[in-house]
């Protein structure tokens, strides 16, 4: 009995796959097609749930840089020569609670966040959303080279069989 083992490496599934005498090339070619064409769609599968993962990571980001943003339209106090927003006590409990590092400061009873700390996180964040940005624009090229891998693969099976089908016309026309 004749045995063959087929390495393919950009499908695990059929890495391993063996065949014994007695199964078409015909027969093989399509397996292995087919599992080329499930591969490259679970990859897309995955890569476009990553996609929208980071789809709401970004819209997170553009949500908390708008909440900060707003708190300089606020007008300015100066908090011993460094300007500073007031902040209402729930104000300041949320920033307390969403973000702790922003260390609000306390003068006369009030908690004022004050401004250059605000505007470095402000910047953070957005360095963050352009780091997602990056991402994002990578997993899209990602995404359209195995979508162009994909086409290719269901291009050559649909012309491996085509090419046989073409064959056994030719052979019943002979025969005949």
């Amino acid at each position: 009995m004749l045995s063959y083992q087929l390495n393919i490496h950009d499908s695990p599934s059929i890495r391993a796959l063996k065949i014994s005498e007695g199964v078409s090339e015909t027969s093989l070619e399509q397996t292995i097609g087919l599992s080329l064409i499930s591969e490259y769609n679970t990859q897309l599968l995955n890569m476009s749930r990553g996609l929208q993962q980071n789809l709401d990571q970004k819209r997170n980001a553009q949500t908390e840089i708008k909440y900060l943003a707003s708190f300089i339209l606020k007008e300015p106090t100066d908090l011993n020569g460094t300007q500073g927003f007031l902040l209402t006590p729930e104000e300041a409990t949320n920033l307390q609670n969403k973000y702790p590092q922003l260390n609000l400061t306390q003068k006369d009873g009030q908690t004022y966040i004050e401004k250059p700390r605000l505007e470095a996180f402000i910047e953070s964040k957005k360095q963050d959303l352009a780091a997602l940005n990056t991402d994002s624009e990578m997993a899209s090229l990602q995404i359209q080279t195995v979508v162009d891998q994909r086409k290719q693969a269901i291009t050559l099976l649909s012309n491996l069989i085509a090419s046989r089908d073409e064959t056994i016309m030719n052979i019943v026309r002979n025969i005949k």
